[in-house]
């Protein structure tokens, strides 16, 4: 099947060539080499699942019944164990490098993948609007917009296959142009931007999937303010109360829910 991409898509691939810097990968490998769904179950693969809300969601969709698989970094790093224990298999998926998502699709394989999350991102610092250089505001962009696209667009074979693919972006109230919830002083300027563009990617991919007559569906979640390493352990949310939430939300989305901003609870976020 040839995949016709709508032109506001094709801008953003023109972006992702011209900022991101291709080199070789820091591995290539998969741990195994593909992955082998159970028949009738489930195949989500989390993006981002070392530690945080990505480890926490693929422990709570374990236990949902999903099969599980996740991408690390490096499969070397110690960290891994919590989240090597509970995937069927992980995969190597740096954002910054393309060629390591690649390899990853490659080596899903020809197995259905039912739903996709996108976790890794880099985070707020620097909170100053004046601290910001091009190279920060680029990293921003790369891996919390360009990323998901790319991700998006190599496991989208993956999610056809599937009799209703699922993406689900992780985005956050910052990225907000109307709620002052997150923006009181404008900080964290790189972030959330990133963020922002993150939002129009969700939305002009679901309205390119839905003229193509695909059945893949795409959803921004924003999933509260979670004491994480990225937050530096602060906020108000409770981890595991969220997960919940987020989980049943969703297993509950469908095809028109396709390019809202949710909260975990699956209420509107103000664009």
């Amino acid at each position: 099947m040839a995949y016709i991409l709508t032109p506001a898509i094709s801008a953003l691939a023109g972006v992702a060539k011209y900022i991101f810097k291709i080199g070789p990968a820091r591995t290539t490998a998969t741990e195994p080499s593909s992955a082998t769904g159970l028949a009738g179950r489930r195949n989500t693969l989390i993006i981002g699942a070392k530690q945080g809300i990505g480890l926490n969601l693929a422990k709570r969709l374990k236990e949902k019944g999903w099969n599980v698989y996740a991408s690390v970094r490096t499969l070397n790093d110690p960290q891994n164990q919590e989240i090597r224990d509970i995937s069927k298999s992980l995969f190597v998926v740096e954002l910054l490098q393309e060629d390591t998502i690649m390899s990853a699709a490659t080596a899903w394989g020809e197995t259905p993948l039912d739903l996709l999350i996108v976790c890794a991102g880099v985070g707020p610092l620097p909170e100053d609007m004046w601290e910001h250089t091009t190279e920060i505001l680029v990293e921003k962009f790369r891996v919390n917009a360009v990323g998901p696209y790319l991700v998006t667009k190599h496991f989208r074979p993956a999610l056809e296959r599937s009799r209703a693919g699922k993406i689900i972006t992780i985005s956050s109230n910052v990225a907000s142009l109307t709620s002052r919830d997150g923006n009181r002083r404008g900080g964290s300027l790189g972030y959330r931007l990133s963020k922002t563009a993150l939002n129009q990617l969700t939305v002009s991919l679901s309205r390119a999937l839905a003229f193509e007559g695909s059945n893949i569906t795409v959803h921004a979640i924003h999933p509260g303010w979670i004491p994480t390493t990225m937050s530096g352990f602060t906020g108000p949310d409770d981890m595991e109360t969220q997960i919940t939430l987020m989980t049943d939300t969703i297993e509950r989305l469908g095809a028109d829910d396709s390019g809202r901003f949710l909260k975990a609870n699956g209420e509107d976020f103000p664009w």
